[in-house]
């Protein structure tokens, strides 16, 4: 199969993410915020360009006058973005960050953007437009200046802006922005202090003698030291690095929670609408988050997700949402923003989210299995949490026969279906509740569900594989193919080996092929049909053809995705196989994840070579552990 040509210009590939756990802006390849929420990830934007170029608000800084280009890089194991503009008569550099700091028992974030600029070479004009846009654009700020900083006020949000240097004059009356250039020389460097609040807070603690040195150094030290303890030296470290960063950075902190993007309404396919919101908490997405996190040695991470699982969910009603606030909270109402333009003109700009009261059987058991895994390590489970996964099966055992929405969570009545990705997790709640009630010595539970686990393997071998195909399909009454079925060897429902799994594989290759990649099903929806190339379902792919030997091609495939990475190496949620171009919500903590458990498969299925006077049978094949669910087991 021939290779796409990786597309200069994508969704989200010139953006850079920086954040304080608490909330995230996209910085722009010319550095320009084009997108930034605050107080948190699922508030309304402030800086808005990524979704109208023309009202959607932006803080840029960047030198004028001379033909300048630009390259974007971290620095060294941290989310400090660094732009770099040069050209022959000078080169200047503009960092930003969001301080947040390690103190004891807590993770403390300031509610901030921090921006410095530094003329390395020659001289340069630097202009700085900070253009609020709050309540979605939907609100001009009212701007006031006071004790040598500036205030932005609209909608309940309150901005203020400090700088190093003057900016009395950066206001012309009756104007929607601040504007300021600077006239620099070698050497010398401006701060710049965005602080944010919902409300407007005591101005003392800014003024105009900004210093960002010592946070700057603070967050160097956070970053790096909570890198530290990750456990991978594998052949990608580096896209293992960037992708545990990333999603550190779509971590809540005060709750736990983890979302599945940092943005809303990039679409799936450019120009369709396929918008949706993902700033919330899946808890399919979070539990995913969390074993890749756990498999490389982070596991705070995963136990502040099984904190705020415990918080949210009780009793295991059948209501569960499959998402929720990063606060907890249930209300998910979905809302079209008709005044906003879109990204690349792709409408309508959605916020809120109305599959949140979906029933999506697999969301179960991606939760109870995490669970599991985090709690046998632990080798401690609290009765309330018990109790709460303890429900959380007995709605699977009464509930896994009924159709749902499934994985991809289609709209349409019609879709609500007896989907085998759902029924194969269905199974893997109740598989691990029998895990946990035996280590909580509930042997009427164990025996019990035990019944219900092997009923639904029966099903799920009896309806799912369809006889005429010669594979299992997307659904009981459906004869498409569904990339989720790969889930079946990934959580140990069959072994990849397996005749009928090698069948699978390679009708899904056949049937969902778009060049070199293969997107997520090829029935047609109540959308129409989907052209985008799901990169979480190609990285699935690449784990099950390792874990059947096919290991070159699987490497193949994972370093096909890896091409197609931003400048940073940041990924969204999708590529159009036609252009490469990135596409979807960005950056994508579902995509980061395949890229962390996929990196790992590789290495743990690699060929190797035999050393003289090893004995057969030292070792147990990883592939073996794998299908046994031994894979989330963290590095000893």
């Amino acid at each position: 199969m021939a290779k796409t040509k990786k597309a200069q210009t994508t969704a989200g590939l010139d953006y850079g993410i920086i954040g304080n756990c608490e909330t995230a802006a996209l910085v722009s390849k010319d550095a320009s915020i084009d997108w930034f929420c605050f107080p948190r990830f699922d508030s309304p934007s402030a800086f808005g360009r990524m979704l109208d170029a023309k009202q959607g608000g932006f803080f840029s800084l960047k030198p004028v006058g001379t033909k300048f280009w630009s390259k974007q890089n971290y620095l060294e194991d941290t989310n400090i973005l660094v732009t770099s503009f040069v050209s022959d008569e000078a080169e200047v550099e503009v960092t930003d960050f969001m301080p947040i700091f390690a103190e004891p028992y807590r993770t403390r974030p300031l509610q901030r953007l921090c921006r410095r600029v530094k003329v390395i070479r020659g001289k340069a004009d630097v202009e700085m437009i900070m253009e609020p846009a709050f309540d979605y654009a939907r609100t001009k700020p009212k701007f006031e200046f006071r004790s040598g900083v500036w205030l932005a006020r609209g909608e309940g949000q309150t901005f203020i802006l400090s700088c190093s240097a003057p900016l009395v004059d950066a206001y012309e009356e009756k104007s929607d922005h601040l504007a300021k250039v600077f006239a620099m020389k070698e050497g010398e460097t401006i701060d710049l202090v965005l602080g944010y609040r919902k409300n407007l807070f005591d101005v003392s603690q800014f003024d105009g003698n900004v210093d960002n040195s010592e946070v700057l150094d603070k967050t160097t030290h956070f970053w790096r030291q909570w890198l530290w303890k990750l456990e991978y030296s594998g052949p990608y470290l580096e896209p293992v690095k960037r992708s545990a960063l990333a999603l550190k950075l779509l971590t809540y902190a005060p709750s736990g929670a983890v979302v599945a993007a940092a943005t809303t309404s990039i679409p799936e396919d450019i120009g369709t609408n396929r918008t949706w919101d993902y700033r919330y908490c899946w808890l399919r997405d979070a539990s995913f988050t969390v074993d890749a996190l756990f498999r490389v040695g982070l596991f705070a991470e995963a136990l502040a997700f099984m904190h705020f699982l415990r918080e949210t969910i009780s009793h295991g009603s059948p209501e569960i949402q499959i998402m929720y606030r990063v606060d907890g909270t249930e209300e998910m109402t979905e809302l079209e923003l008709d005044h906003l333009a879109g990204y690349k003109n792709s409408v309508p700009v959605r916020v809120g989210n109305r599959a949140a009261n979906q029933l999506q059987l697999d969301a179960f058991g991606e939760v109870i299995d995490i669970a599991a895994v985090v709690f046998e390590e632990k080798h401690y489970l609290s009765p309330d949490m018990w109790s709460t996964l303890s429900d959380l099966v007995e709605v699977i055992c009464k509930f896994w026969r009924e159709p749902d929405n499934g994985i991809w969570e289609l709209y349409d009545e019609k879709f609500k279906l007896n989907y085998t990705a759902s029924k194969v997790q269905a199974w893997v709640a109740v598989d691990r509740g029998v895990r946990l009630a035996r280590r909580m010595k509930d042997d009427e539970k164990a025996k019990r569900w035990e019944k219900v686990r092997d009923e639904i393997h029966d099903d799920v071998m009896t309806h799912g594989w369809n006889k005429e195909k010669q594979s299992f399909t997307i659904a009981y009454e459906r004869d498409e193919m569904d990339a989720a079925i790969l889930h079946m060897p990934l959580f140990g429902f069959l072994s990849a080996k397996d005749p009928k799994m090698k069948k699978t594989v390679k009708r899904i290759i056949k049937e969902l092929s778009s060049g070199d990649f293969i997107r997520r099903y090829n029935m047609v929806d109540d959308q129409g049909e989907t052209k985008a190339a799901m990169i979480i379902c190609n990285l699935w792919l690449a784990q099950v053809l390792a874990m059947q030997g096919e290991y070159d091609e699987a490497r193949r495939r994972f370093e096909l995705i890896l091409e197609h990475a931003n400048h940073l190496g940041l990924f969204s949620e999708n590529i159009d196989p036609a252009t490469g171009e990135l596409t979807g919500n960005f950056p994508q903590a579902y995509t980061h994840i395949a890229i962390i458990q996929t990196a790992l498969t590789l290495e743990e299925t690699a060929p190797r070579k035999k050393s003289k006077g090893a004995s057969k049978g030292k070792s147990k094949s990883a592939v073996d552990s794998r299908e046994g669910r031994a894979r989330r087991k963290p590095p000893v």
